[in-house]
């Protein structure tokens, strides 16, 4: 199994920090923990794992929102990035990768900021069609 690259996403150049990302934000929802699942192609992708979002209201975080989930297209999805988080608000996260038949696992690394995506779709995952 191959595999993943350790990736790391630059922090910006000021001492931005996720109280400083969100002060401004009239109404949001932050991702606050949670992974992300691309289509093959790599075009699509949504929200995965233990998915953890919030709603931002005037600036502050405010309640859980249960059975939220998100929806991006990837080669949209930087072009929408408005903010970036400084080099302290930087977070590694140890991540594993796992396949079928046999079974077989990997482990690889992110650093991450906080950033700010304008115009994410957010959809309710426990929503009955």
């Amino acid at each position: 199994m191959q595999r993943p690259p350790n990736l790391m996403l630059k922090p910006g150049p000021d001492a931005v920090d996720e109280q400083d990302l969100i002060a401004n934000i009239k109404k949001g929802v932050m991702v606050c923990r949670g992974g992300v699942f691309t289509d093959y192609q790599g075009r699509t992708g949504s929200g995965n794992g233990m998915l953890l979002l919030r709603e931002i209201v005037n600036g502050k975080l405010g309640a859980v929102l249960e059975g939220a989930n998100f929806l991006f297209n990837t080669s949209q999805f930087w072009n929408d990035v408005v903010a970036i988080g400084g080099r302290k608000s930087a977070e590694w996260h140890g991540l594993r990768r796992m396949k079928g038949q046999p079974a077989q696992q990997t482990t690889y690394s992110v650093s991450a900021v906080p950033i700010v995506v304008k115009d994410m779709a957010i959809i309710d995952s426990t929503r009955k069609a």
